[in-house]
């Protein structure tokens, strides 16, 4: 069981809580990368994975009002499947992606919906 993270961020898009995600995740235990995307792969991100997976799921995708324009992403990867993203949200309860790394740090995974069994490196992590 293969399981990855994909840190996807759009173009230009400037804030300190990118940073802090990308140390999160060097710091982690998950095989990740980051990703800068331009519109049109952001476009891509959005139909191909992300509205499969919220609507499916029941989860919100995080994006701007007036444009719709994506915040940035972290897509969970199973065996190349994608499993779930996050910030995720579901009536009125958020999981942002920085509570996903720390809680993934501990061996335990936030979600709102039901996920498979992930197994790390010969550990279980649990979901909370």
């Amino acid at each position: 069981m293969n399981v990855r993270a994909v840190f996807y961020v759009r173009e230009n898009y400037k804030s300190t809580e990118v940073d802090q995600i990308s140390s999160l995740l060097s710091n982690s235990k998950l095989t990740n990368e980051k990703r800068i995307i331009n519109q049109g792969e952001e476009q891509e991100l959005k139909l191909n994975v992300l509205l499969s997976l919220a609507v499916s799921k029941r989860i919100r995708i995080k994006q701007t009002q007036k444009s719709k324009r994506l915040y940035p992403q972290l897509v969970i990867f199973l065996d190349n499947k994608p499993i779930t993203f996050y910030p995720q949200s579901r009536g009125g309860k958020t999981i942002t992606i920085k509570e996903f790394l720390e809680g993934f740090q501990k061996n335990e995974i936030k979600c709102i919906h039901e996920l498979p069994e992930l197994k790390l490196k010969g550990k279980e992590v649990k979901k909370s």
